[in-house]
């Protein structure tokens, strides 16, 4: 049964409504049923369900690169570290962006559907707004490292999704 017959035969009446019994009358009685339901697509950020950044191999490359020295793993390898989110100026942008960084160092960015539930208004982050921590993996490709990196809200323990991705280009 798919989805769409699951709702319809759950909002039917497939049976006449039932007098209450005692015999009370509860006279003109709006017999409809409502609800509602929240379907959550993709990660739930407040429960710091990690999510995949971008711009780690684009735009914060060369900060990855260095990132990736300064932790000792030059040739690529993982690393977690604590992260801090800030919002990328609001000049001329409608759409929030939020940048992640690490000691510093700006290694990518929220995916924008997140970067818009995290910062709707497009202002500062500070406080538990701005905490977050990552997971980042790296491999030497060449002359560059190709980076893939998850980031979660918060500081508390995280269920990364993955041991080892595939760098390959």
């Amino acid at each position: 049964m798919g989805f769409r017959d699951w709702m319809r035969r759950a909002t039917s009446r497939e049976t006449e409504p039932v007098a209450p019994s005692g015999g009370q009358d509860f006279g003109d009685v709006d017999d409809a049923v409502t609800f509602s339901m929240t379907i959550q697509v993709g990660p739930d950020w407040s429960s710091g369900e990690p999510v995949k950044m971008a711009g780690t191999t684009t735009e914060a490359a060369d900060e990855c690169r260095h990132m990736f020295a300064f932790k000792g793993l030059p040739d690529g390898a993982h690393f977690e570290a604590p992260a801090t989110l800030v919002a990328v100026g609001a000049e001329g942008r409608a759409d929030p962006v939020v940048a992640v960084h690490v000691d510093g160092a700006r290694v990518g960015f929220l995916p924008g559907y997140m970067a818009k539930v995290v910062n709707p208004d497009n202002r500062p982050l500070s406080g538990a707004a701005a905490v977050a921590q990552v997971q980042m993996w790296g491999a030497r490709v060449g002359d560059g490292m190709r980076v893939i990196g998850w980031v979660a809200a918060g500081s508390a323990p995280v269920s990364w999704p993955r041991s080892s991705p595939d760098l390959r280009v």
